[in-house]
């Protein structure tokens, strides 16, 4: 959190154009899956291969989110006047940026599947996002695909939080 905080100054002293909620919220998502493929590295190795195990679909995961950052931090370095900076723009970076850091701290008490619940109602919600109808039923089947491919096919726990334990 230090360094993204370092980041975000370091981005006002330089172009104030550059301080802009997509680059803050893509360096914040670059931290995020650095500090996650970090987590991984304690996890064990497969059973059959040692190549695919518990921590394959993180790691995957991560490296995924971080391609995905560096491409939209290019495209905003690239093309700078792309899009105007506003101050709510701003604001709702660090607002979702927030929900995060609450999402990562309360994971442990109430466990993976409500903390995701609800950082995915309120991060949509936080960002504009109105149609309740679509964000129960795209949680929902995330949840479903999510318990699906890691608890089922993968046979690996996540969280259930010290709440329900």
């Amino acid at each position: 959190l230090a360094v993204f905080f370092l980041f975000a100054l370091g981005l006002r002293q330089f172009k104030r154009e550059l301080f802009r909620g997509d680059n803050l919220i893509a360096f914040a998502m670059i931290l995020v899956s650095l500090f996650a493929y970090y987590l991984t590295l304690s996890f064990e190795t497969g059973k059959i291969s040692g190549a695919v195990g518990p921590s394959s679909i993180p790691r995957l995961w991560a490296i995924i989110l971080s391609l995905f950052s560096i491409r939209l931090l290019y495209k905003n370095f690239k093309n700078p006047e792309r899009a105007k900076t506003e101050k709510r723009n701003s604001i709702k970076a660090l607002g979702l940026i927030f929900l995060m850091a609450i999402y990562i701290f309360f994971t442990g008490f109430l466990g993976f599947y409500i903390c995701t619940a609800l950082f995915l109602i309120a991060g949509m919600i936080w960002m504009g996002y109105r149609n309740y109808l679509v964000i129960f039923v795209s949680i929902a089947g995330f949840l479903v695909v999510t318990y699906y491919a890691i608890q089922i096919l993968l046979q690996v726990p996540l969280p259930m939080g010290s709440l329900f334990n």
